[in-house]
Parts: C-alpha cells; sequence; structure tokens
C-alpha cells in the first residue's frame, strides 16, 4: 500500500495536463461510507472502519497519520491535491468493542461554511466527540440500532450529535442546505425525544408502533419540524427519497402504501388509486416549514433494488427533479403519457419531471422483451444536478454498454467487457447524452459507489476497483494499481472532459507503444496530426531518463523505434508524448 501511494505521488508531481486532479486508495476495508465536496475542491469521507486491518494510515504521502483500529466510524478530509487535512475515528466504548456501528450507507453533506452534517445508523456505545470532551450515545442493546444526525466543522471540530430513535434498520436519507438546515426522513420505531428550537424537548413517534417520520433540524440541530406520515407495520425500505431546492422546498418520493397522511393538519390527499396493488411511485412537496404544497402519483413498478437502494434522486435549483436506478421490468415513468410505458430487461432508466410533479422525459437503457438480451446492463449509484442544468448519472456496467438512449451509440472503449466498469454519463433535463466517461482498464473492475460536484464543476466519485484501472478519462493516464478490491478516491475537473475516452468525441491524436513489457527494441505507433512533437521517457518519480523524439510533425500515422540502453535499469517507466494542445501518458516496463 505503501509503495502504491508513493508511486501515485510522483505520478501527481509530473508536468502532466491530466483531467484527473488526483486519485487515491481510501484506507478502509469497508465500502460503506459517503463523499462530500467544498468548493475549494477539499474532500470530505465518513465511513466504517474496517477490522481486518491493524492500523488505518490516512495519509497517502511518504509520512504516516495512524488512525487507530478500535475506531467505530471515521471521517477524513483531503485537499484539492490529496493533501491529507485531517482525520478521526471515533472510540467504541460498548464493552469488547462488539457495536455494529453502521448497518446501512451513511449520507454525508456540507453547508456554504463546509460544515460536515451526516446521518447513519449506529448500535453499541460510541463516543462522538473526537477531541477531549466525551459526547457519547448508547442503544438499549448491542443488536439494537439507532439514528444519528452528526455534525462537525470544516476543520473537524465536533458541532453536535442527535439521536434519532430506534430505526427499523433502515437508511436515513437526508440533504443539507447552503445554510445548514438538514431535512430527513427514516423509519421511527417507538417514541423519541428530540431538542427542539423553541420549546426545548419535543416527543416524536408513538411508543411501540413504527413510524415514517420527515423531519428538519437547523444548523445547530435543532428540531423545527417533524410529521409521522404513517403509523404501522414498515417495511425495511420504505424512507422516502429527499431533496430540496434553492427556497429549500422539500421534495419526497416514495413508494405509495396504505393511510398514509402526505398533507398534516389537512384533508387527505386522493391520488386517484382505490388499492395498492401496483407499485405506484408518487411525489410530495413541502416549504421549509412543512407546510404541504401538493402531491401526485409519477410512475410505476419502476425500480430493481442493488444493495437495497433501488433509485437515486437529486433535485435542481429551480424545483426540476430526475430520478435514476434500475427498472424491475415494466415501467411508466409519466402516468398521465403512456408514450412513457418501457417493457425491458432491467437496465438503467433515467426520469425527470418539473417543480409540480409533470412528467418531462424519460429513457431506458434496457432491451426491449421482444430482443434478445446481450447481456449488458447499467447499475446508477448516484445522479447529480450541476449548475448549468445538466445531469450527472455515475455506477457501474457490464458488457457492450451503449448509454445513448436516440439512434446514436456512445461505448465506453478500452475496458473488459466481461467485468464490471465504472461510469459517469451526463444528459440534460430531456435525457439526451451529453458525454460518458468511464475507468479504463483493460483487466481490472470498477464501480462508482459516491459521488458529489462543486459549483466549478469539479467532480468527487468514489468506489471500488481491484488490478490496474485509469483514472484519468482523457486520453492522459493517472494508473492506480491494487491487487485486491479496494476503495478509491478520485477528483476531476469536468469542464476539461470532453467524452474523450468514450465511442464518440473528438480523439486527434494518440499513440501506442508495444511490445509491453520490453527488453531492448521499443516500437511507438503515431496516429493524428500535431506540428510539434516531443516524446520522453520518465522514470517512476517523474525524472527525465531519455528523450526519445523531438521537433518531428506528424501528419497522419508514423511508427518508429527505440533501442534502449543498457544501462538503463528494469523497472516501471513513463513514455510522455506532447504536442500542439495535448500531453499523454503511458506506463511501460522495462524487463531484462
Amino acid at each position: 500500500m505503501k509503495n502504491l501511494c508513493l508511486l501515485l505521488l510522483a505520478l501527481l508531481g509530473m508536468e502532466f495536463s491530466t483531467y484527473a486532479q488526483v486519485a487515491f486508495v481510501i484506507p478502509t476495508a469497508s465500502f460503506y461510507y459517503d463523499v462530500a465536496l467544498d468548493e475549494k475542491g477539499n474532500s470530505f469521507i465518513f465511513g466504517l472502519c474496517g477490522r481486518d486491518i491493524s492500523k488505518h494510515d490516512f495519509d497517502r504521502g511518504p509520512e504516516e497519520y495512524f488512525v487507530e483500529p478500535n475506531g467505530t466510524f471515521f471521517l477524513a478530509s483531503y485537499d484539492v491535491r490529496g493533501e491529507l487535512r485531517f482525520a478521526f475515528s471515533l472510540d467504541d466504548l460498548s464493552p469488547q468493542q462488539l457495536g455494529n456501528y453502521s448497518l446501512m450507507f451513511p449520507t454525508l453533506s456540507l453547508d456554504e461554511q463546509s460544515n460536515v452534517y451526516i446521518s447513519g445508523v449506529f448500535s453499541g456505545w460510541i463516543d462522538f466527540d473526537p477531541g477531549q470532551a466525551k459526547y457519547d450515545l448508547m442503544t438499549e442493546e448491542i443488536t439494537i440500532e439507532h439514528g444519528f444526525l452528526l455534525s462537525y466543522s470544516k476543520d473537524g471540530d465536533f458541532r453536535f450529535v442527535r439521536d434519532l430513535g430506534r430505526t427499523n434498520n433502515s437508511k436515513i436519507y437526508a440533504e443539507t442546505s447552503k445554510s445548514g438546515n438538514t431535512y430527513l426522513t427514516y423509519v421511527l420505531n417507538g417514541e423519541v425525544s428530540l431538542e427542539g428550537k423553541n420549546e426545548g424537548s419535543v416527543s416524536v413517534g408513538e411508543s411501540s408502533q413504527y413510524s415514517f417520520i420527515l423531519a428538519f433540524f437547523d444548523n445547530k440541530g435543532r428540531l423545527t419540524y417533524s410529521h409521522p406520515f404513517y403509523k404501522g407495520h414498515l417495511s425495511i425500505n420504505l424512507a422516502a427519497r429527499i431533496g430540496i431546492d434553492e427556497a429549500e422546498n422539500v421534495f419526497l418520493v416514495n413508494k405509495l402504501f396504505r393511510d398514509i397522511d402526505l398533507a398534516p393538519g389537512q384533508e387527505v390527499v386522493d391520488l386517484g388509486v382505490d388499492t395498492v396493488k401496483e407499485d405506484f411511485f408518487y411525489f410530495a412537496k413541502y416549504t421549509s416549514g412543512g407546510t404541504f404544497i401538493s402531491a401526485k402519483l409519477i410512475s410505476n413498478n419502476f425500480a430493481e433494488g442493488f444493495l437495497g437502494f433501488p433509485y437515486e434522486m437529486d433535485v435542481s435549483p429551480n424545483g426540476d427533479f430526475v430520478l435514476s436506478g434500475r427498472t424491475a421490468g415494466g415501467a411508466v415513468f409519466g402516468l398521465e403519457n403512456q408514450d412513457a410505458q418501457k417493457l425491458v430487461f432491467p437496465d438503467l432508466f433515467f426520469a425527470s419531471y418539473s417543480k409540480t410533479g409533470e412528467y418531462k422525459s424519460s429513457f431506458t437503457l434496457g432491451f426491449p422483451n421482444s430482443i434478445q438480451y446481450d447481456g449488458s446492463d447499467a447499475s446508477p449509484l448516484e445522479v447529480i444536478f450541476r449548475e448549468d442544468g445538466k445531469v450527472v448519472v455515475a455506477g457501474f456496467f457490464r458488457g457492450n454498454k451503449d448509454f445513448d438512449p436516440s439512434s446514436g451509440t456512445a461505448r465506453i472503449a478500452d475496458v473488459n467487457y466481461n467485468l464490471l466498469n465504472a461510469f459517469v454519463a451526463t444528459y440534460d433535463i430531456s435525457g439526451n447524452l451529453e458525454e460518458i466517461l468511464g475507468l479504463s482498464s483493460e483487466k481490472g473492475e470498477s464501480t462508482i459507489l459516491n459521488a458529489d460536484i462543486n459549483q466549478n464543476n469539479q467532480l468527487l466519485i468514489s468506489g471500488e476497483y481491484s488490478d490496474e484501472v485509469d483514472f484519468d478519462p482523457s486520453t492522459d493516464t493517472l494508473f492506480l494499481r491494487e491487487y485486491r478490491k479496494a476503495p478509491f478516491l478520485a477528483l476531476w475537473n469536468v469542464d476539461r472532459v470532453s467524452g474523450l475516452n468514450a465511442g464518440f468525441g473528438d480523439k486527434t491524436f494518440d499513440f501506442e507503444i508495444f511490445p509491453n513489457p520490453v527488453t531492448d527494441q521499443l516500437q511507438i505507433s503515431l496516429s493524428g496530426q500535431t506540428d510539434t512533437i516531443e516524446i520522453k521517457l520518465l522514470d517512476a518519480q517523474g525524472r527525465l531518463v531519455e528523450t526519445l523524439l523531438e521537433g518531428n510533425t506528424i501528419l497522419t500515422e508514423q511508427l518508429f523505434s527505440w533501442s534502449r540502453n543498457p544501462i538503463i535499469p528494469a523497472g516501471t517507466y513513463f513514455v510522455q508524448c506532447i504536442g500542439n494542445g495535448f500531453s499523454l501518458t503511458k506506463p511501460i516496463i522495462l524487463v531484462k
């Protein structure tokens, strides 16, 4: 692991014109974590420490910053260069440290001051203050889970934690506004007392009964509004997806079930469904004070689960919202528009709606059931609005997947279609493909589990990879090598990315090197056009070993040979090709 970090630091020190600003391995064995990105490009990661690692070194460079393995959750932050800002774990105070800590994915978000807000599920006895003081929460038994809302400053100083009560083993869905107000939904088992903003303690829920809760908190963790939509028996994943617009109106999307009270204090909202025999999904909208605005059915039978998360949602500043996930086969995304009906093999879907819940557009990448399925599919795990109104969908795929829902084709090149591969696709609100990017690898796997984007169009992605993967989606390269499955974090400047590693786009210059590994004679094939060209051989620290070619004009294609100097030792090197407006780098191994 340490050699990997050293090699990556050497790569980042080179004068490469790369779209990937940084990429590195997250020092945890667990994939239960979330990420967030502030406007300065600082990344924040909150997750579960892996117990099978004796120590967690959070400094990815030659320095060491260890977090001890007796921790439960961890929080770490890195700057735009990938340098460690801070890292700590939370102490498990349980006897014999038997806490389960987090059984579902936590959620992490930031306010405009970069204060950190986290929601999740824990069990046991945990001290949430990493400093000298102690602020601990404890569940009734080691096997009982409680929800929590937790906050730290941008520098990792403890601000507050709130016990949300006993949960139904359910993910807590939450969104935080720029001002630091947090809006969340979850399933509460029983009753909990929460600190109110104006009236001290506030009781939420009812004893010995499940409730589907909508709750709002201010930036100091004080409850400002709560409402139980439903009381009675609840299944595991009925907490609603939640989003907010610029005015902090609250948007919910959820599966419809009997006796739900969408308009607290008002008459029952009639959604036009007498029974709940089909899997209908509804949209509901509220003010930041909890006042009901509107609700309607938007689709049915659309979601197939992956790890318990069948779809994701995001809301634009003006209130348009999108859903993306995997279809369950038949799906109607706009109930008033039968043209939106799809009957497909399970695959990626995309659906957009206006701020009033009116259907706008939808597509699915699945094959119609009348056509033989070719084995390709895609699973989106994040959907995010960009500042310009475009929508980023990220996840993983397998097979020779076409990401263009129109008559065109857009496939990610340079991947092994028999393995899982990460993708980042950008669509407009009408579902037209803008660009498709992926992590290239001939033999490694990669998946994207989490993502965030800031106003500067810097995109933070995280997930898992194995073997050897190129984390730069342009024609440059930024390789990580890890021969076991490992979590990663990567930061891209998406303003500079334009579909260059997909099956479309303007790829004007490229080069190939063979054989690789090489003993003495290397062939370099150049294709494209440039007025000047310079090709260098660099060592693993980015130092110039030899200039292979300089000053030639390349018009179409050219092949030339390089004879290795016997004094150059065996090892890993890089061939760097620099021309008009581009810099391309590829690894090479010299052997004896």
